[in-house]
């Protein structure tokens, strides 16, 4: 009877997942333990470390499987240890969630507030601010994390790096005031959908050599440098080019809004200004530049440099001289873009010049 017993369990279990037999818990910061890494430590992958509201000083490394679950970004804070060696204040793991934290008080460069290096979290509804270097480091080919739904400002390296064959997917965060870049790649095919970035120091978006990017549906603006630069090492391998559509970007004076150099993504129905500067710099590439809306009082709507072959169609430039288009355009393919002779600046409240149209 008893090994009758047995077997249909061991057939439960393998037909409906051993969590049916034996729970996960949930472990309470500081109910049962009073420090987060006591709790980690004490959990196994399934269970659920849920934190309450405070100020929580330590350095953590999660698990994997394990669940590190904050009352709220507003009220529940991880702040590095003061007296501590240079580092993250959280290392992730895989196959788990981070959520509900404000993380701040990382020391050291470079470091990160929150490092993923090789590991494939989830981490979402988060503050990341006030730290020394990089919010979100994500590092090398295993590393994969979900980054949803966090409000990533005020650090003094890049808001999210992903570097060395990463493959981030960022989406619905806000990313702002960071040093360095919003969110800075090399080498990684990182997705980046749905994001506000702004205010930034060197770039809103920077991709050095990096194979299979998208960046789809982001609002981009007013960042110190260019708005988005997609740059490559001379000779370096890109299998697939980057993808860049249905994004507002919004630039300046200063640099152009968007460069690409030694690399050709296809720039698509994007909403592309810039107040003083050219909108679209290509430099030694052949993108395509497709149906995006252009619109400049700088220089150019799109600068074309000696040794590209870019192809440019179907783009509404305002702005930017005559022709809009500028440069070398001896090798490119140029064809049905509607070209308006309009500065696209004017005083408050007066009207609009009359519109010169041609199509180059």
């Amino acid at each position: 009877m008893i090994r009758k017993i047995l077997c249909w369990g061991l057939m439960l279990g393998f037909l409906f997942g051993f969590n049916s037999i034996v729970s996960a818990k949930e472990i309470i910061v500081p109910r049962d333990y009073d420090r987060i890494q006591d709790a980690i430590d004490a959990a196994v992958a399934g269970d659920k470390v849920k934190v309450l509201a405070g100020i929580y000083s330590e350095v953590i490394t999660m698990r994997a499987g394990v669940d590190l679950l904050g009352e709220s970004a507003d009220t529940t804070t991880i702040v590095s240890l003061a007296e501590g060696p240079p580092g993250p204040v959280i290392t992730t793991a895989d196959d788990c969630t981070l959520d509900g934290f404000t993380i701040t008080g990382a020391h050291g460069r470079p470091g990160h507030a929150v490092y993923c290096k090789n590991t494939s979290p989830r981490i979402s509804n988060c503050i990341i601010r006030d730290n020394d270097y990089t919010g979100i480091g994500a590092h090398n080919a295993k590393a994969r994390p979900i980054i949803e739904n966090n409000r990533i400002h005020n650090n003094g390296g890049p808001g999210i790096a992903c570097n060395y064959g990463a493959a981030a997917t960022v989406i619905g965060n806000e990313i702002f005031a960071n040093t360095r870049a919003g969110i800075g790649n090399v080498g990684s095919a990182t997705l980046i959908k749905g994001n506000r970035i702004y205010a930034n120091g060197l770039a809103g978006i920077g991709a050095i050599s990096c194979s299979s990017m998208i960046i789809e549906g982001n609002d981009v603006h007013d960042n110190s440098g260019v708005e988005i630069a997609i740059l490559s090492v001379k000779g370096a391998d890109i299998e697939v080019e980057a993808v860049i559509e249905n994004n507002t970007f919004a630039g300046s004076n200063g640099p152009p809004t968007i460069i690409c150099e030694n690399t050709s993504p296809r720039i698509s129905n994007n909403i592309i200004t810039n107040r003083g500067s050219t909108c679209v710099m290509i430099i030694a590439a052949s993108p395509q530049v497709l149906s995006n809306n252009i619109s400049t009082d700088g220089p150019a709507g799109i600068y074309i440099k000696t040794g590209s072959a870019p192809i440019v169609e179907g783009n509404t430039i305002l702005g930017g001289g005559r022709r809009g288009i500028v440069g070398d355009t001896s090798l490119a393919i140029i064809q049905n873009n509607n070209i308006l002779d309009t500065s696209i600046s004017r005083l408050p409240g007066e009207a609009a010049p009359e519109e010169e149209e041609s199509w180059f």
